[in-house]
């Protein structure tokens, strides 16, 4: 991984890290206008709370070792069964090309993820989320198929847009560092998104 994505994401660990550590020093509010990012579950009621989505997203991913950098692309549906909880699952997949030492590599991932939605006052914090990825992981490489275990973590944020109340939409990014089972290589990806909120 090239020492920029690798400072940008661990950058973004570190700002979204920060207010969990303050508010874990505080107790948690839920009134009105709060500004702790922290929010005490409960069970989403209603459409509004629940928060169902769909996305797309595209970008670039990074994979380990001699590996071409290659566009990053994918889908995912998302909704919040319990206040501040996230569900989504996500297909993507990207292609690597071939290098000087390597073959071409498609990759198509699965995942199911859940994510801690933050919440408080403070613009972008409000909207992000942390979490983490897990499914199927396809390789295919030189006409053989592999399939394996990956493990995402990963950091984001949804900043709605339109008219106050009507923010149907929102834009944002994703950053996540994918861990790949057996022999296969592990990859950072970097994605705008795009969501529609029902």
């Amino acid at each position: 991984m090239s020492i920029t994505l690798r400072t940008v994401f661990l950058a973004g660990v570190v700002v979204l890290a920060s207010p969990f550590a303050q508010s874990a020093l505080a107790a948690t509010d839920d009134s009105a206008g709060s500004n702790h990012v922290m929010t005490k579950p409960r069970p989403a009621e209603g459409v509004e709370e629940r928060k169902p989505s769909i996305g797309a997203f595209a970008g670039i991913a990074q994979t380990e070792g001699r590996h071409r950098d290659g566009v990053s692309y994918g889908a995912e549906f998302g909704y919040q069964p319990v206040i501040p909880f996230g569900l989504a699952v996500e297909l993507s997949g990207y292609v690597s090309d071939r290098g000087d030492e390597n073959a071409t590599l498609t990759r198509t991932r699965l995942l199911v993820k859940g994510n801690y939605n933050l919440g408080g006052t403070t613009p972008v914090i409000k909207d992000s989320y942390v979490g983490l990825g897990i499914g199927p992981v396809v390789d295919h490489v030189q006409q053989t198929n592999d399939v394996e275990l990956g493990i995402a973590p990963q950091i984001g944020f949804d900043i709605p847009v339109g008219p106050q109340g009507e923010q149907k939409a929102s834009l944002g990014a994703n950053a996540n560092y994918m861990f790949v089972g057996g022999a296969r290589p592990d990859v950072f990806a970097l994605n705008g998104v795009v969501k529609y909120w029902f």
